[in-house]
């Protein structure tokens, strides 16, 4: 399973400032919404959504293609997780849905996140979420399997790359 997405706009986004001020964590979380090309899927709208600890570093199982800081992060494998500095909760939920209408579900598994720096530390993230694919609609019913949403965004929006890398399998 491999795919490319045009752009990404996030729905809302939690930062680990301001839920340190609630709860002295350094969580923080976001959902997004983007739509691309996929394979097996054709044109495609995607969801996903996930929290991540940065206080847990990265075990640097992914390498960063932007200019990394020496700030890294663990994407969450648990879900729900309810942010107390704003309502909302991160669902660790992935939909993917074909151009005809098949949904293709899955769970955040894991992952890590990079903060970059392009012209200071923190102005972009770059992302690595790992999906397991627990099923969907259609003739992906009864699909399982495993990819990685690979995302890199600089926060002034004059970057933002999201694709699903090569290596990951569906089956259905």
């Amino acid at each position: 399973m491999q795919g490319r997405f045009k752009q990404f706009e996030p729905a809302w986004f939690v930062s680990h400032f301001t839920e340190r001020m609630c709860n002295s964590t350094l969580l923080a979380g976001a959902e997004l919404h983007s739509e691309g090309i996929v394979n097996h899927l054709g044109r495609t709208d995607a969801t996903a959504s996930a929290a991540w600890d940065w206080a847990d570093k990265a075990s640097g199982k992914y390498e960063p293609q932007g200019p990394e800081t020496n700030s890294s992060a663990t994407i969450l494998g648990s879900y729900p997780y309810a942010f107390c500095s704003r309502s909302r909760i991160a669902t660790g939920e992935v939909l993917l849905v074909a151009a005809n209408g098949d949904e293709l579900r899955g769970v955040v598994a894991g992952g890590e996140v990079y903060e970059l720096g392009y012209r200071t530390p923190g102005d972009g993230q770059e992302q690595f979420l790992e999906v397991e694919i627990t099923g969907g609609s259609g003739r992906f019913a009864s699909a399982n399997g495993f990819f990685v949403i690979h995302s890199i965004a600089k926060f002034d929006r004059s970057l933002a790359s999201c694709e699903i890398l090569p290596g990951g399998s569906i089956r259905f």
